[in-house]
């Protein structure tokens, strides 16, 4: 009987460790903050690097289910979608098809979308191609051209929207809003309508019961009827370049917004008709994503290459800085009460997630091909870190 009990705890034990997975864009629920618990953020300073491996040239962040590691990246004109092994970065399948690549800003820019449910795997191409693998084996299921069937015109740096999933449908951010399609046959649901999309994530939220879904489009923000694609609301938002590109955030009867290029931020009241909170330029977020843990905005102010990023904690509900750090440009991920933020010279951070001021828990230096844009990844005690030029870096920090 004792050596039952024993067995049953060993297999809970094994279980357990899988249960903070990170399937898609900014996590599974979508609010870029982890609940895992499973990892020590002083094992960043050690660096205890498992494993670097090439995936090829792109913006792409991983998406992790149980052992197996999901990324895209761009290899002589190709881009490769490969499942690689968490414990040791081997490959377990590739599929490749082919996909255009510039050298300024290479390769393809949205995450994997990982279905477990279906085991299936989506990805949009910067030339606007979705497609839906076989999570197994990376076989071909189905395969949708937006730009012809839709009429979305590619924006000026390709298109950048990850997969988002929710229930039976997909939905990306192209077109003049969104596009949602079946997932098991990549069917039409609904659609915007032709146009030129912004370079954010679709974002699905819940207000008086009732799903929708707030897209960041080029020149607005909206929020639509996730059933039917019908317009709940809209409030106008230009930046230049039109690079709306930090997904929007719904925090109850409201939605914050924030975009580079001095451009700044804005509160607004979205139980009817759309009113302005607070609106300024505290927060100035280029295209990392920024997120919201106990009242408080977590987020990057500032452009790449500039002196004057910085870390910045705000107060969702007064717009008024809580404090700053001087950091450079970078993205950030929050876990267990933590900021882990992945610096573009390849500086991985771990910061107290608190509004009384910049505490630093760990700090280690990457050495990783081309500049560090992607969101790092944190998932069953591993944080993944990749670098435009193609370096998927994996480090220990289990407890």
């Amino acid at each position: 009987m004792k050596k039952l009990i024993l067995i049953l705890t060993v297999c809970s034990v094994a279980f357990g460790a899988y249960a903070d997975d990170w399937p898609q864009w900014r996590g599974e629920d979508g609010s870029c903050v982890s609940s895992e618990k499973t990892w020590n953020p002083q094992a960043v300073s050690a660096g205890k690097l498992l494993w670097n491996k090439k995936i090829g040239a792109g913006y792409s962040a991983v998406s992790v289910v149980k052992e197996n590691v999901f990324a895209i990246g761009n290899v002589g004109g190709n881009d490769e979608v490969v499942c690689l092994n968490a414990a040791d970065g081997s490959q377990v399948w590739k599929y490749s098809y082919p996909c255009s690549s510039p050298k300024r800003f290479p390769g393809p820019r949205g995450t994997p979308a990982v279905d477990v449910a279906s085991s299936a795997v989506y990805v949009l191409s910067r030339e606007g191609e979705i497609y839906c693998l076989g999570a197994a084996k990376g076989d071909l299921k189905w395969k949708k051209d937006i730009k012809k069937e839709f009429g979305a015109k590619v924006p000026k740096w390709a298109f950048s929207s990850s997969p988002r999933l929710v229930g039976d449908m997909l939905l990306v951010n192209a077109g003049s809003t969104a596009i949602a399609l079946n997932k098991k046959t990549g069917a039409k649901i609904w659609s915007g309508g032709p146009g030129t999309a912004g370079y954010s994530s679709p974002v699905v939220y819940t207000k008086g019961g009732k799903q929708y879904v707030a897209v960041f489009a080029a020149k607005s923000a909206y929020g639509l009827d996730l059933k039917t694609g019908a317009e709940d609301w809209s409030h106008p938002w230009e930046t230049s370049y039109d690079v709306n590109a930090a997904d929007p955030i719904v925090i109850g009867d409201d939605v914050f917004l924030s975009s580079g290029y001095n451009t700044g931020c804005v509160l607004v009241n979205i139980s009817a008709k759309p009113k302005v909170v607070w609106q300024s330029k505290v927060l100035r977020s280029h295209y990392s994503s920024l997120f919201i843990h106990e009242g408080m905005i977590y987020g990057v102010d500032g452009q790449s290459g500039k002196d004057s990023t910085e870390l910045k904690c705000v107060d969702l509900k007064t717009g008024n800085q809580k404090w700053s750090k001087k950091t450079g440009f970078g993205s950030i991920v929050g876990a267990d009460g933590n900021i882990i933020f992945f610096g573009e010279g390849g500086k991985l951070l771990v910061v107290a997630m608190s509004p009384t001021g910049y505490k630093e828990i760990a700090s280690t230096q990457l050495t990783l091909s081309g500049k560090c844009w992607t969101m790092p990844v944190l998932a069953n005690g591993r944080i993944y870190c990749r670098s435009e030029g193609g370096d998927l870096s994996c480090l220990d920090v289990r407890k």
